[in-house]
């Protein structure tokens, strides 16, 4: 829903003058999360938030299948450059993304949501996980009630585990460029459940 001005109804947005960014904070990963418990030794993690208006309108799972489409263009770019130099060293290539809407919203376990399998879930978080022979990737959406509102935390939570040095030869120059990715997908994410 848009104001009259084309601008998206954030809080702050007053007159249309100004658009307002929802704010994507570092934090802990969150102890209520499921992710990990089969991960092993883990060699990086992190977990980044931003509120949304949500007060209960979408499920993980709806939330979840927002994935593919909120991807910034030049991650997108940057993964085909990624499938273009990992082929040389024997890397798995990523496939397009693929999104195939559950029955009834119910994403389960072998499910793809974009470049992503379903590991496991419960009513609150998915879990993807992505093995290779570099590395083993779990990444999460988490939904999280703030005490005392109607609105939620919605948390983005990566847990890599190197397999050997390339992987940790991998990862270091994607590290980067995944916190950015991160970032920008839940402000999209956010942007997209409260407009």
């Amino acid at each position: 829903m848009r104001n009259t001005d084309g601008m998206l109804p954030y809080p702050g947005n007053y007159g249309g003058s100004q658009k307002m960014k929802k704010k994507v904070t570092n934090n802990a990963i969150p102890s209520s999360s499921i992710i990990g418990e089969s991960l092993g030794k883990i060699d990086y993690s992190d977990a980044y938030k931003i509120e949304i208006d949500n007060q209960n309108k979408f499920s993980i799972d709806s939330i979840a299948s927002l994935l593919p489409s909120s991807s910034p263009k030049w991650a997108d770019l940057l993964m085909k450059l990624r499938n273009f130099l990992v082929q040389f060293v024997g890397l798995r290539v990523e496939n397009s993304p693929q999104t195939i809407a559950p029955k009834n919203w119910n994403y389960k376990p072998g499910d793809s949501v974009g470049f992503f399998k379903v590991f496991k879930r419960n009513t609150h978080e998915i879990v993807f996980a992505e093995n290779d022979k570099h590395l083993n990737f779990q990444t999460a959406l988490l939904l999280e009630p703030i005490p005392g509102s109607q609105k939620q935390y919605l948390y983005s939570i990566t847990l890599v585990h190197y397999n050997n040095m390339l992987g940790r030869l991998y990862f270091f120059p994607v590290k980067p460029f995944h916190k950015l990715i991160i970032k920008a997908l839940l402000r999209r994410m956010a942007r997209d459940i409260n407009s």
